[in-house]
């Protein structure tokens, strides 16, 4: 199992942000989390990736009690947000900013870098400048950065907001990938029926904080 929420509150001054009695997310699975603007979908996303602690209640991730404190479960987890942020310069340093923060350096975080550019189809990429990315390559080039560093689950804020119809077909096909080849547990968000529901295994739906349909998991991952 990849996560487990029991009783789990965020709260945002007097409102209530989220307020989820019991879900749980299986590993090596792609995961839809759905939901109207402001139903809490952006809060589960930062607290399942160890950025925001909960107000109250309990998160597990891979069975261990997981709050923001955990380097060693951070490292196993990135977020890729919506727009997200780009460096200045080109691609090629825009990723290899996370490598090095992660302490990997020459040949291999090269390697990985450019393996990376190409699972979003943009193999020669690595010197455009940054400022001229449109919002699908932008968007293509946040999930590079993020494949790159090697992590066992990745969580997306609504991934195909706003780009075209290529970078749609390119991140259906990586979601699927991931999943398939290398057992990355996937977890993405959309406002409405998303244009990847079909890569999903599984849509949970959330409103106004809580989860209004969600078939729960019968095996234990």
């Amino acid at each position: 199992m990849f996560c487990e929420c029991r009783n789990l509150t965020v709260r945002r001054g007097p409102a209530m942000a989220l307020n989820i009695a019991r879900l749980g997310i299986r590993a090596g699975r792609i995961t839809a989390v759905v939901g109207p603007n402001g139903s809490g979908k952006t809060t589960l996303l930062e607290v399942l990736a160890l950025l925001r602690r909960p107000t109250s209640g309990q998160l597990k991730l891979w069975g261990r009690r997981a709050g923001p404190g955990d380097r060693k479960l951070r490292r196993k987890v990135v977020m890729v947000m919506h727009p997200g942020y780009m460096f200045r310069g080109n691609v090629w340093r825009n990723l290899m900013y996370g490598l090095k923060a992660r302490g990997l350096a020459g040949a291999e975080a090269r390697s990985r870098a450019a393996g990376a550019l190409k699972m979003v189809a943009l193999p020669d990429f690595a010197h455009r400048h940054a400022a001229d990315l449109s919002a699908g390559e932008r968007q293509r080039v946040n999930l590079a950065r993020a494949l790159a560093i090697g992590p066992e689950a990745i969580l997306l804020d609504e991934p195909v907001a706003n780009v075209d119809a290529r970078t749609v077909e390119v991140v259906g096909k990586l979601l699927r990938r991931l999943r398939d080849e290398r057992d990355v547990t996937v977890v993405h968000t959309s406002p409405g029926d998303s244009q990847l529901r079909a890569t999903a295994d599984r849509v949970v739906r959330l409103e106004a904080g809580k989860v209004q349909e969600a078939d729960e998991p019968t095996e234990t991952d």
